[in-house]
């Protein structure tokens, strides 16, 4: 049956209405859903005040690592008692409330951010021959050190530019690593709570500290992003699951339900 051409040009129109209408905004919803990640989020609630929620979103890149709860100082752990102590004993060598501390306290005031100005500077301005005379005037036999100047040559390269994950760009490296010590206070802080090695308000005292030290140090999520990664990059070179945690950072950054994109810097 042959219809009058304005016929078949009403129904195009309505074709094309019914997709920008009903299908498009379907196909955005199921895009949304099939890229967001569902954050741990405890399901009890969270009472935390807005300041609190950003101070303990510092640590929300080894809260996802390790499946915790992403709004509480309540941290989901499945493991017993026993592995969560052998984890931090073996990792961090913690194993008490003195320990636990002194370790916190360390990486409060210096951490590995207190090598990384000569790190960065040798592998950006020195040759490879000159490495470990330069680590061994500035720190001894520091094997640790030494590990992080060829950890950051072996992985600056590919942090850099649009091809990377997270777009590092010079400035970024300028910025210090204060973020890589501080994520990891908020996660010692919460774990040490959660073994009740300290009590609240101590567990506050450490998780604030490095919410005041990373506003201090830099201007956005995206500042603080960066610059984890490169201190991942120098404590543990291309292993020890950097690509994981370039992934997991752009996500905190690009999701719209990450705690970081719902927070004020």
């Amino acid at each position: 049956m042959n219809l009058p051409w304005y016929v078949y040009l009403m129904l195009a129109i309505t074709a094309i209405s019914y997709f920008f209408i009903k299908i498009l905004p379907f196909l955005k919803k199921a895009k949304q859903v099939i890229q967001s990640k569902d954050y741990n989020k405890n399901p009890a609630g969270g009472n935390l005040t807005t300041e609190q929620k950003q101070a303990i979103s510092i640590g929300a890149v080894l809260a996802e690592q390790n499946s915790l709860f992403i709004d509480s100082l309540e941290t989901a752990l499945i493991q017993s008692e026993v592995d969560v102590k052998k984890g931090l004993n073996e990792w961090w060598g913690i194993f008490d409330k003195n320990s636990a501390v002194e370790t916190m306290d360390r990486l409060k005031n210096s951490g590995h951010r207190q090598y990384y100005t000569t790190v960065l500077d040798l592998v950006l301005n020195h040759p490879k021959s000159t490495w470990d005379a330069t680590i061994q005037r500035n720190y001894g036999d520091n094997e640790q050190a030494l590990g992080f100047v060829y950890n950051l040559a072996d992985t600056i390269k590919g942090l850099k530019g649009p091809e990377s994950y997270n777009n590092i760009s010079d400035e970024d490296f300028e910025r210090g690593i204060d973020a890589w010590d501080m994520g990891r206070l908020v996660y010692l802080a919460r774990m040490s709570y959660h073994l009740k090695f300290i009590n609240e308000n101590e567990t506050w005292f450490y998780i604030n500290a490095a919410h005041q030290r990373s506003k201090e140090a830099y201007n956005s999520w995206k500042e603080f992003g960066k610059a984890y990664v490169i201190g991942r990059a120098m404590w543990g070179g291309n292993n020890m699951g950097l690509d994981g945690i370039k992934h997991i950072v752009d996500d905190l950054q690009k999701d719209e339900e990450s705690p970081w994109h719902g927070l004020d810097w």
